[in-house]
């Protein structure tokens, strides 16, 4: 190289051209990072509580969330042993019914005693007044011959169902029968409270 050459060179032996223009001196490849300042023991106890504060709230949010879950599951299954037991109820309180009714209806016709009983119970849920007329199913009248109490007449009424004694009052009426005491029964049974 000429002298003249040697002047446009680089700056520093082995420097690139750029560098030398720029007046930079190039980094050398065998160069270290710079060793990181001691971090004081107060602040690695602080950030170790940090951390672990923060993963005890995370646990506890997970926590609280698998608890309401469960909430949720329990109380729907719940809902759904409380709708079978309820279904089971009623589908026993049907049978029962059915089975009453099949029953009252192979007695025999119904006793005198019976139909007084059942002509007192419809005269009770009229107001007290005397006079009116008891009614009753052709059947029933022949076979109890049934003595009216004071003021009140009895005739056969083919529209009655056995067993059954309608009371009229005026324009009030009244029935008492099998058929309402079996209708009472089931309803009795259909709102009991289950536990």
């Amino acid at each position: 190289m000429s002298e003249g050459s040697s002047e446009r060179g680089p700056a520093h032996p082995g420097t690139p051209p750029l560098c030398a223009l720029l007046g930079l001196a190039p980094r050398p490849s065998h160069a270290q990072p710079p060793e990181p300042a001691p971090v004081p023991e107060a602040a690695l106890v602080a950030a170790r509580a940090e951390g672990a504060h923060a993963a005890d709230l995370r646990w506890q949010a997970v926590l609280a969330e698998r608890e309401q879950a469960h909430a949720i599951e329990l109380a729907a299954a719940r809902a759904g042993a409380e709708a079978i037991v309820d279904a089971a109820a009623d589908c026993l309180a049907d049978l029962l019914l059915a089975a009453l009714r099949a029953v009252v209806g192979q007695l025999p016709p119904v006793d005198a005693a019976l139909l007084r009983a059942l002509a007192e119970e419809a005269i009770r849920a009229l107001p007290e007044q005397a006079g009116g007329m008891l009614r009753l199913a052709p059947q029933d009248l022949a076979a109890c011959g049934l003595e009216p109490p004071e003021g009140w007449g009895v005739r056969a009424d083919p529209s009655v169902p056995p067993g059954t004694v309608r009371a009229e009052l005026g324009p009030r009426l009244a029935m008492a029968g099998l058929e309402q005491r079996l209708a009472q029964l089931a309803a009795a049974l259909l709102a009991e409270p289950r536990s």
